[in-house]
C-alpha cells in the first residue's frame, strides 16, 4: 500500500513538472536603424507564467534588464527604444529570454544574435572570404574596385607592420558621403571626419561618392582605416594605450597617396612657430579642425621619419612596446634608443629644418671632435715632455 501511493506521488510529480515546462519559439528582433527593436517571441504554454524579462547583451557592455509583458496566446512584442537607448552601431547583441511561473520556476531561452547594420538603405556586398566590401551607391564595378584596393591595403598595412597579416572577417561599409556616415554613428566624431574603424569589431566605414574621384579616395580612406584594424589586432586590450601620434602616422603611412594639403599645414607652422610638441599629441589632438589636422600632418611625418631612420620594424617594436603598457615617452625610448623630446627634435631638424644652425653644428660634430684630437693631443704630449724635463 505505501509503495502504491509513493508510485502515484512519483507520477504526479512527474506530470506536475510536464505541466510547467516553458517553451520559447518564433524568437526574432526586427529594427529600423536608429529607431527601435521590436524583439518578439512566444511562449508555450501561455498559463502559469508570472513574468517574463528580456535580457539584451550590447557587445562589450554591461546587460540591460527589461521586463516585458506576455498577452492571453502567450505573445510578446516588446518595442526597444535606441534613440533613448543606443546600440553600437555595426555591432552584435545578443538577447534571451527569462519566463517564471507561478510557483518561482525560472525557464530561459537560448540565446539569439541581432547583427545592429544599417538598414536604412540596402547595401551591395561583395566578398572574398576574409574582406567583405559593403556599398550603398555605386555599380558593381564601384564595388569591385573597392575590395581590389581592400585586398591591396591588406599586404600593405602587413609589410609596414611587419609581424602578421590581417585577420580575416574584416567588413568594409561605404557611404556616399561623409555626413551619411556620421549620421549613422550614434556618437559625434569630428565634423571634418570622412572614415571611421570600428577595429575590435573588424569593422570600417568610409565615405567614398561614386565618380570621378572615387578611385583617388578608395587608395586613401580604405588602407588608412583597416591600418587601424591592424594596429587593434597586434595591440589587442592595450589599443587604447597606443599614442594617438603613433596610431594616426601609422594609418596615414599606409595610404597610398599622401595628402599635400599635409605638407602646407606644416610649412605654415614652421613658419608661424606654431609647431606642436609630439609629446602633446601622445592622447589627444585640439579640438578645433585646424590644430586637429596639424595634428595629423605632424603624425604622419613624424611616423615617416621614424620609418625612415630605424625601419619598419621599429614601427612594430613601437607597438609592442605600447602593447606592454609602456607610456608615451618609454615606449619610444625602448623602440629607438632616444627620448620623445630628442627624436622629435631630431624630426624638426631634419625633415622641417627647424633650428638648421643647430643642425649644422651637430653634422660637423664628428669632424669638430677629430680635429680637438689632432689639436689636443700634441698639446698635451708637449706639455708632458715639458713637465718632464724641468
Amino acid at each position: 500500500m505505501v509503495l502504491v501511493v509513493l508510485i502515484s506521488l512519483g507520477g504526479l510529480w512527474v506530470s506536475a513538472q510536464a505541466e510547467t515546462r516553458v517553451e520559447f519559439i518564433e524568437v526574432d528582433a526586427n529594427y529600423t536603424f536608429g529607431d527601435k527593436i521590436i524583439f518578439q517571441a512566444k511562449i508555450l504554454p501561455p498559463g502559469g507564467v508570472s513574468e517574463v524579462y528580456l535580457f539584451i547583451q550590447p557587445a562589450a557592455e554591461p546587460t540591460r534588464l527589461e521586463k516585458v509583458s506576455i498577452n492571453e496566446q502567450g505573445e510578446i512584442l516588446f518595442p526597444y527604444d535606441v534613440r533613448e537607448h543606443a546600440l553600437r552601431p555595426f555591432a552584435r547583441t545578443e538577447y534571451w529570454f527569462r519566463a517564471v511561473s507561478g510557483t518561482g520556476e525560472k525557464f530561459e531561452s537560448t540565446k539569439f544574435a541581432l547583427d545592429y547594420i544599417d538598414n536604412r538603405q540596402p547595401w551591395q556586398t561583395l566578398d572574398d572570404g576574409g574582406i567583405q566590401v559593403n556599398w550603398q551607391q555605386g555599380d558593381l564595378f564601384f564595388g569591385q574596385g573597392a575590395l581590389n584596393t581592400a585586398r591591396s591595403a591588406a599586404k600593405t598595412v602587413s609589410t609596414i607592420l611587419p609581424a602578421q597579416s590581417l585577420a580575416n572577417g574584416v567588413r568594409v561599409f561605404i557611404y556616399a558621403s561623409a555626413a551619411q556616415l556620421r549620421e549613422a554613428l550614434n556618437y559625434a566624431p569630428s565634423a571634418w571626419a570622412v572614415g571611421e574603424a570600428s577595429p575590435d569589431l573588424g569593422v570600417v566605414l568610409v565615405s567614398i561618392s561614386p565618380g570621378s574621384e572615387q578611385q583617388l579616395d578608395m587608395d586613401r580612406q580604405i588602407p588608412h582605416e583597416l591600418m587601424h584594424v591592424l594596429v587593434y589586432q597586434l595591440a589587442k586590450d592595450n589599443y587604447p594605450n597606443i599614442p594617438l601620434w603613433l596610431n594616426e602616422g601609422l594609418a596615414t603611412l599606409a595610404e597610398t597617396y599622401a595628402n599635400p594639403d599635409y605638407q602646407r599645414a606644416l610649412n605654415r607652422a614652421v613658419k608661424d612657430a606654431n609647431l606642436l610638441p609630439m609629446a602633446a599629441l601622445c592622447a589627444e589632438f585640439p579640438m578645433d579642425a585646424s590644430g586637429a589636422f596639424l595634428g595629423y600632418a605632424e603624425s604622419a611625418s613624424f611616423v615617416r621619419f621614424v620609418q625612415n631612420k630605424f625601419g619598419n620594424r621599429a614601427l612594430l617594436e613601437l607597438v609592442n612596446a605600447y602593447r606592454n603598457s609602456y607610456s608615451c615617452a618609454e615606449g619610444v625610448q625602448a623602440a629607438t634608443g632616444s627620448s620623445l623630446d630628442q627624436l622629435d627634435y631630431r624630426w624638426r631638424q631634419e625633415t622641417l629644418g627647424v633650428d638648421t644652425g643647430v643642425l649644422a653644428v651637430q653634422n660637423l660634430l664628428p669632424y669638430l671632435a677629430i680635429i680637438a684630437i689632432l689639436l689636443v693631443v700634441p698639446l698635451l704630449v708637449a706639455g708632458f715632455t715639458a713637465r718632464r724635463a724641468h
